[in-house]
């Protein structure tokens, strides 16, 4: 129902929900609390619209009596009167309060999806600046109990590509110092330089020397004439493959 099917008093302010109720009423008769109420759950209104039509003396409740189960409503001259055909100066009139009504009780557009992305991204940034607090609080408490060094990271990465230059220097200054010498350069004379320079033990150096033959980096080729061999002590004993002792850098 609309507004303009309905007229109303000169200080009356009837919602349609309200009028629909009104006109739901039989005429000169009445109707049972358990329909009346049906109807408004059907239509989802609010039961207290009930209260308010009988506070503002437009329908009547009867209790029940005798062998009745239930109670009854039914419409007062007042509200007989509400439901009258409406005359056009009336009908003018709800138009005017059907439009002011529809602008108050505009209902909320429906989100898009620029809206939609802006909240999921605004969610997000809240969550980084928790996550983002939380580490900054781990990072204060391990830095305080000495659990971890800040640049622990950068010593680790250190360790590992140190070696390799070490001994890429120490190469290249025996193959400059040592023009005699091809490609080939013995372990007996790399190491010595490594302990002496860079202190570097000899699992290290054996270490890296295997890496950088694994990443092709040089090649390792081992002494076929291993028993009399002078300084063969400094070769890299493999299994099944012999005594390493001379390196080239690719």
């Amino acid at each position: 129902m609309v507004w303009s099917e309905f007229p109303v008093t000169e200080n009356q302010d009837i919602s349609s929900d309200e009028m629909h109720i009104l006109n739901h009423i039989p005429k000169k008769r009445e109707i049972t609390e358990t329909l009346l109420t049906r109807e408004i759950e059907e239509r989802k209104m609010d039961v207290s619209i009930l209260h308010k039509l009988d506070n503002l003396g437009l329908i009547l409740y009867i209790p029940k009596t005798g062998g009745q189960k239930v109670g009854r409503y039914q419409l007062t001259p007042k509200g007989s009167v509400i439901t009258q055909k409406p005359t056009p100066k009336t009908t003018q009139k709800l138009l005017v309060k059907s439009t002011k009504r529809a602008k108050k009780e505009k209902k909320p557009s429906r989100p898009t999806i620029a809206s939609l992305k802006q909240e999921m991204d605004s969610k997000f940034q809240q969550q980084q600046n928790i996550l983002e607090s939380i580490l900054q609080r781990f990072n204060t408490i391990e830095k305080k109990l000495g659990i971890i060094d800040s640049t622990s990271s950068i010593k680790v990465a250190s360790e590992e590509i140190e070696p390799q230059k070490m001994l890429k220097k120490v190469y290249d200054n025996i193959r400059s110092s040592e023009p005699r010498l091809t490609n080939l350069i013995p372990l007996s004379m790399l190491k010595p330089m490594l302990y002496e320079k860079h202190n570097l033990s000899d699992e290290v150096i054996d270490q890296t020397l295997l890496k950088l033959e694994k990443q092709r980096t040089i090649d390792l080729q081992v002494a076929y004439d291993a028993g009399s061999l002078k300084g063969a002590e400094y070769g890299i004993k493999i299994p099944g493959r012999g005594l390493v002792f001379y390196v080239r850098w690719r």
